[in-house]
């Protein structure tokens, strides 16, 4: 029997032809951008920064400013001067942006593919990788929301791609770029800053020469000078020590999900009385809630949110290995997790057909729990014998494990599924690859 035969052409065409059509199905599926709280608040902070774009303005204690400039300033390109995104006058607007988002996740998909041919996959294992992130549903069903997981995944590609081509050829304008993408994704999500705490250290590995090791010495300073100097800018300019707001909310939620003691907290008597009185009365876990249970207008109340931000600290801190286990114990959940907000409904052909893919993308989540085992072998591979698949390998691994980690020790439970969006397609390309590398091992 013949074996067929894949070349390179073959594969980006068939893999970029499938990442087209099934976003455009989609969008005749769901035409209309997804509009969440989270989208309200992107466009409102996005609007006042582009009517004052000062660095008071652009540094916010509420988001980052890449998406909210992003999704603002494209609301006026395409003709949206509007105050509320609700308006019937946004619809045609938030769908050029969805489109938007759906091309960049098209140019996501082929930035995976450079990453695997850096990585010298085979062409079939390519082919199959590929087809299976561009088909996958738990990735493009974001692009047409107008959330961050709209770009997160294309971003964090991007920077992959930059490290790889970093690694291969550590001159000083593939140190630039790979600054510069960890700066984009930082300023999309927050949640990226330790890109370079768990990534740059790698680069140090197939560094020979003396100013080559320097260069990542100093991109590892530089990468972690941006949050600090974010971090700076807040306390600065709006008397707040941190990134966001949200955050604290966050781990409020936590603290209120896993029953934490907070005698800690005591000195913060508004929120120590506040958490006390909600529980005796068995409210609802989720932070807004209890935020809107007792003071709405907390949100914009800088004095109200820097006590949070002392309570939470205060309360996790007191107790971290009880909290931290309890946060690991929802990993499981929080990996399997298909986004309450992914729904599938209506009828016709289209349905049928995107309702069967969530099925089988939702059915396969399971298996990404090979990601706890599989890190350390590929970490244990890597020190065997260094290659730039295995460095590539490892430096994924520790992706994927930083963001798990970091998400269930700081989120809420409410929506895993979204916020593990950006990483889908890294897992596959880490468990695939890390049992190819081990089935390479002589007995």
């Amino acid at each position: 029997m013949n074996r067929i035969y894949f070349s390179k052409y073959t594969v980006i065409t068939i893999v970029f032809t499938l990442a087209v059509v099934v976003r455009v199905l989609f969008s005749l599926y769901q035409p209309n951008a997804r509009i969440t709280a989270d989208s309200v608040g992107y466009f409102d902070l996005g609007a006042q920064m582009i009517k004052n774009p000062k660095l008071e303005t652009l540094i916010s204690e509420f988001r980052t400013p890449l998406y909210p400039v992003f999704l603002a300033s494209l609301s006026n390109v395409l003709g949206f001067h509007g105050e509320n995104i609700y308006d019937s006058l946004f619809i045609s607007v938030g769908y050029t942006i969805a489109d938007v988002q759906s091309i960049m996740g098209v140019v996501g998909v082929m930035l995976l593919l450079l990453l695997l041919v850096q990585m010298r996959f085979s062409n079939k294992t390519l082919l199959t990788l590929l087809i299976f992130t561009a088909l996958n549903i738990l990735v493009f069903y974001w692009e047409r929301s107008l959330l961050t997981e709209g770009l997160a995944t294309t971003t964090l590609l991007l920077y992959l791609v930059f490290f790889s081509r970093t690694l291969q050829s550590p001159n000083s304008k593939n140190f630039i770029l790979l600054w510069m993408s960890y700066g984009v994704n930082f300023l999309l999500r927050p949640a990226f800053m330790f890109l370079p705490i768990v990534t740059l250290p790698f680069l140090i590995i197939p560094c020979k020469k003396r100013s080559e090791k320097i260069n990542v010495y100093v991109i590892i300073l530089m990468s972690c000078l941006l949050p600090a100097l974010y971090i700076a800018g807040n306390t600065m300019y709006h008397n707040y020590k941190g990134i966001q707001h949200v955050s604290d909310i966050d781990v409020l939620g936590r603290i209120l999900e896993f029953d934490t003691p907070i005698e800690a907290g005591k000195k913060n008597r508004y929120f120590y009385d506040k958490v006390t009185d909600y529980r005796s009365r068995k409210g609802n876990p989720m932070p807004f809630e209890f935020i809107n249970t007792y003071d709405a207008s907390m949100y914009t109340n800088t004095t109200r949110m820097n006590e949070l931000q002392a309570f939470t600290r205060s309360v996790v801190f007191s107790d971290l290995s009880s909290y931290v286990a309890h946060a690991f114990s929802t990993i499981p959940q929080a990996m399997t997790d298909v986004s309450p907000f992914i729904k599938i409904g209506g009828l016709g052909g289209l349905r049928i057909f995107f309702s069967r893919l969530l099925a089988l993308y939702r059915a396969l989540l399971p298996v990404t729990l090979l990601i706890f085992p599989l890190y350390p072998v590929a970490i244990y591979l890597l020190y065997r014998k260094a290659s730039v698949r295995r460095i590539l390998l490892a430096t994924i691994g520790s992706i994927i494990v930083s963001q798990i980690v970091l998400t269930v020790l700081v989120v809420y439970r409410e929506d895993y599924g979204r916020l593990f969006a950006s990483i889908q397609p890294l897992l596959f390309v880490f468990i695939i690859g890390t049992l190819q590398e081990l089935s390479t091992i002589k007995k």
